[in-house]
């Protein structure tokens, strides 16, 4: 067994090495790709951000780092994280913040990052239509990104909503309100109004499941001769707008009107990417992130060393590490506490130990 008094906590060698086990697998959890690159040389980018408060320069600044950086440049300060933003460059280190960059230098700012909009409240961890600060370690209701502004919006904010499942992305009601041409894409069959939703009855899926079938209660559609194309909701004809959030499911994109009109008036918008892809840039993945730090430790010590050196140095470790393993097996055979004598008892035995091997 592990400890140092009877009043302190004491655990077994298992439950000690179990316990290490698990910190290794949240730490590979939340740090999954590497961060040995700075996004800034990739330009104005869809990619996960997080604000830094600790660093920017005027407490009132908005300022957003990348991946990379928060792991890497600001591992203790105090992050929000934005999740993922559209053409948005690196700030890290920039005239915005009061040290640089330990990834790459930056002197300018970066004009064309959007800091403002109703999205604008999230880089001082507020979010919502309600401007609640978030915290992670009280917060109970799940919250949905809307696709245009960005922002994070409670379900309960935003009313009815459909069943998670049955939807891709949600455009928040002050979005369609603000760009009124989205009202259009409601003549989608992909597109869902969430007063439009109910259950119907049960059906039976592939894998034998039994699930409720969701069914929306379709507006009458316009006439397809009002539209420029064979496309329904043409965003260059007028629909009435109605004030609330309306949900995208899959396959939402086919249904989207290719006239010229359309396209003029979404990149008037800057919504150009509803058109595209819109893939967000991630890391590459770290295979170093689920091995054990001890053997992180030895290939960051066989890059950087000489050879021969790295060998002598890992064959060092190596063997302590075994003779620590032998030398606690008898404690955890016998039930019996490890104390700080022991583990001083141990090193101080390696060392004679290794004085007597050099002479």
């Amino acid at each position: 067994m592990v400890g140092e008094a009877s009043s302190e906590k004491i655990i077994t060698l298992q439950e000690y090495l179990e316990e290490e086990a698990e910190l290794e697998k949240e730490a590979a959890e939340a740090f999954p790709g590497k961060f040995d690159e700075c996004t800034f040389g990739h330009g104005y980018i869809r990619q996960p951000l997080y604000a830094c408060r600790t660093c920017v320069k005027d407490g009132e600044a908005r300022a957003a780092i990348c991946y990379s950086c928060s792991v890497v440049c600001h591992p203790k300060c105090e992050l929000i994280e934005l999740s993922a933003r559209r053409h948005f460059r690196c700030d890290c280190g920039n005239p915005l913040f009061s040290s640089a960059c330990g990834l790459q230098k930056k002197d300018e700012l970066n004009e064309e990052n959007q800091y403002d909009g109703k999205a604008g409240q999230n880089f001082f961890g507020r979010f919502c239509s309600c401007n609640v600060f978030f915290d992670a370690t009280v917060e109970q209701s799940d919250m949905l990104q809307c696709l245009v502004c960005e922002d994070w919006y409670h379900e309960d904010c935003i009313g009815k909503t459909p069943p998670v499942e049955a939807f891709d992305s949600m455009i928040c009601a002050g979005c369609v309100v603000e760009k009124s041409f989205l009202e259009a894409l409601c003549q989608s069959k992909h597109v869902i109004r969430a007063s439009e939703y109910k259950d119907v009855d049960i059906e039976t899926e592939e894998d034998g499941q039994r699930s409720p079938k969701q069914a929306k209660l379709m507006q009458p559609k316009c006439e397809t001769k009002m539209y420029a194309s064979n496309y329904v909701g043409c965003f260059a004809v007028k629909v009435p707008t109605q004030q609330e959030s309306i949900f995208l499911a899959d396959g939402w994109k086919a249904d989207l009107c290719q006239c010229e009109a359309c396209k003029e008036m979404t990149t008037k918008a800057k919504l150009d990417y509803l058109y595209t892809s819109d893939d967000i840039h991630v890391p590459e993945p770290d295979d170093e992130a689920t091995l054990p730090s001890y053997r992180v430790g030895q290939m960051l010590l066989e890059k950087h060393v000489n050879r021969q050196v790295a060998i002598d140095g890992i064959k060092a470790v190596e063997n302590l590490r075994h003779k620590l393993l032998d030398f606690l097996k008898p404690f955890e055979e016998g039930n019996k506490v490890v104390t700080k004598e022991d583990i001083e008892l141990f090193f101080g035995e390696s060392k004679l130990g290794e004085s007597r091997l050099q002479e």
